[in-house]
């Protein structure tokens, strides 16, 4: 085998690193029995095109050819690892770790204190990330809530008229990910008021904000709100704008992404008639902010 050739990812390998993991996953899927669903391919080039601008990225390179890559987000001192994926055939042979110690190591320079990870099932992959200190947590579980269910509220009419939306602007997005998510990330808001598929929310009562939503093509989340007595509304007010758009009217359901800390929103999902589709691991070297107050956006920002 030829030298492996471990570098800083250019604007050019954007294309391959996606095709990457768009691979690598249907290969994962396939190993663990998994339903292999379609990826919205354009949205991940915009994702890992954001991850190159905004945050560290490397790939792995045998003669020329693009093979893996390990990138990530540092907001403050808050490291997330946003995607670590190998070509099938080039995994279990050390590529892998190459890429991922790199990543880490600069995130380290650059300030990161605190780690964590939207781990897949993948158990060397986990083994990777207990490796570099980020320990299990929690599992994150997507389900699915059928359209009927969520577009009927469960909070009461004259409560849940108490709440007014606007549109989501970043700046507000990102005093509340402050307290939320420990963290402003106010570049992630930017990214994602500037998708043209996305609709972000502020939620407003009593003229003051408690939190705010996004919903894509028939996904919410993120997902935040500041004080726990305000979650039911939420979820209201989140299902009921996504299972408005086209995408859940087409497949009859509302995506959404619980992790295990949120025991009650993930309680109240399923008492809406949500199913499982899929799960995932949390892994964290730290705990930070209130996750309990939050619904992650997916596996690429958290």
């Amino acid at each position: 085998m030829s030298k492996a050739v471990v570098r800083t990812a250019q604007a050019g390998d954007v294309e391959a690193a996606t095709d990457v993991y768009l691979v690598s996953l249907d290969d994962l899927k396939r190993r663990h029995g998994a339903p292999i669903t379609p990826m919205d391919r354009d949205d991940w080039l915009r994702g890992y095109a954001h991850v190159l601008n905004t945050g560290i990225f490397n790939v792995i390179e045998l003669d020329g050819k693009v093979v893996g890559l390990a990138n990530g987000v540092l907001r403050d001192d808050l490291w997330f690892l946003s995607g670590f994926w190998m070509l099938p055939g080039y995994q279990g042979q050390g590529l892998g770790r190459k890429v991922l110690d790199k990543t880490f190591a600069e995130a380290t320079e650059r300030g990161a204190k605190r780690y964590f990870v939207w781990a897949s099932i993948d158990l060397p992959a986990v083994a990777n990330y207990m490796r570099l200190s980020m320990l299990p947590g929690y599992q994150i579980f997507t389900v699915r809530v059928p359209l009927e269910s969520a577009s009927r509220p469960r909070t009461d009419a004259a409560l849940l008229e108490q709440y007014l939306l606007s549109p989501l602007e970043a700046q507000a997005a990102a005093e509340i990910d402050s307290d939320i998510r420990g963290v402003g990330r106010i570049e992630d808001h930017i990214y994602w008021s500037k998708d043209p598929g996305r609709q972000g929310w502020l939620v407003q009562r009593h003229g003051q904000a408690v939190g705010y939503f996004y919903q894509r093509q028939g996904q919410v989340g993120a997902l935040a709100y500041l004080d726990k007595g305000d979650e039911g509304a939420f979820l209201d007010l989140a299902l009921a704008q996504a299972a408005n758009c086209e995408a859940a009217q087409g497949s009859g359901a509302v995506t959404v992404m619980a992790p295990g800390i949120n025991s009650s929103a993930l309680s109240s999902l399923l008492s809406r008639g949500a199913r499982f589709t899929s799960h995932s691991h949390f892994l964290t070297s730290a705990p930070f902010g209130r996750l309990e107050n939050y619904l992650p956006s997916g596996p690429h920002l958290y």
